[in-house]
């Protein structure tokens, strides 16, 4: 072991350094066969609109690494340390605001989930790279294939070399793509998560003496909460509510009903919809929602 290779890193471009290091040793070539952050196609750009990790996230967004030349977009975020290779819980992957910008996994998955929600891109692999040293890297590969669905890890891979060429990237690609299985196996799941959340929410509902017949109203008028805020140019306004948004406060001005109705109203602001169908939809919501203590 070299004295070299194993001098400590100290800041995040001493991993972009070793990253752009492996891609070169692999024959790739900066501009033409991978770039750094902006430096990506108009169409990859659009796909990652609205996806950049800052709190507004009004620009797009941006990964350290991208790779373009397959059929199926790359896309690398790095990190100092590899304490910051991946966040996770019980579930999976955590996509909350912390884990995003401070994980090298969290952040692609985050880009290659927003370039899927595009609908430009109906795949993409996402690559997190986390380091102290040269000596000491760490590199996990997933294959996302949704812009919700848990990616899948491709454990196998703990080098870039499947980068290399066409011929290595369709091995690789065969080994990722899901089986007629696996595609099986997620929508049984899914149906069974989905039957799960139903029925809770309809004990939540009885709980709280929400009548049959405005359910329906409830449930919709929170599902366009959660929805981003959109202009006409497709430009990101404003992000949809979370459950970390509704703190349960009392007061007549900050009450969580209060945050749904205002956030329904700036979304609906922004659709082609007559005033008075837009007033109609308020209307509804207000009722049913109002009806919950």
């Amino acid at each position: 072991m070299s004295a070299t290779n194993n001098v400590k890193w100290k800041l995040e471009d001493d991993v972009n350094d070793y990253v752009k290091n492996k891609l070169e040793s692999l024959g790739l070539k900066k501009l033409k066969d991978y770039n750094v952050e902006s430096s990506m196609s108009d169409y990859m750009k659009e796909a990652l609109k609205g996806s950049a990790k800052t709190k507004n996230k009004t620009y797009f967004g941006k990964p350290d690494f991208h790779i373009e030349k397959y059929y199926v977009p790359v896309v690398i975020e790095n990190k100092l340390n590899t304490n910051k290779l991946i966040s996770k819980n019980k579930v999976g992957i955590k996509f909350d605001e912390k884990s995003v910008q401070n994980f090298a996994v969290n952040g692609a998955v985050y880009y290659a989930q927003n370039m899927i929600a595009s609908d430009k891109y109906s795949e993409v692999v996402a690559i997190g790279i986390a380091g102290n040293s040269e000596e000491d890297v760490e590199l996990a590969v997933y294959y996302v294939f949704g812009s919700t669905a848990e990616p899948k890890f491709m454990g196998n891979y703990k080098k870039l070399d499947f980068l290399e060429n066409t011929v290595t990237f369709n091995s690789f690609y065969n080994d990722a793509s899901l089986s007629e299985k696996d595609k099986h196996d997620i929508l049984i799941s899914s149906q069974e998560q989905l039957k799960k959340h139903a029925n809770n929410l309809n004990i939540l509902m009885n709980n709280h003496n929400i009548p049959v017949d405005q359910r329906v109203v409830y449930v919709s008028g929170m599902l366009l909460s959660m929805q981003d805020v959109i202009d006409k140019n497709g430009n990101k306004i404003d992000d949809g509510l979370t459950p970390d948004d509704l703190k349960g406060i009392q007061t007549d001005t900050k009450r969580d009903g209060i945050k749904v109705v205002n956030q329904i109203k700036e979304y609906l602001a922004q659709k082609d919809i007559s005033q008075e169908k837009r007033n109609l939809m308020l209307g509804s919501f207000r009722e049913s929602i109002y009806l919950a203590p």
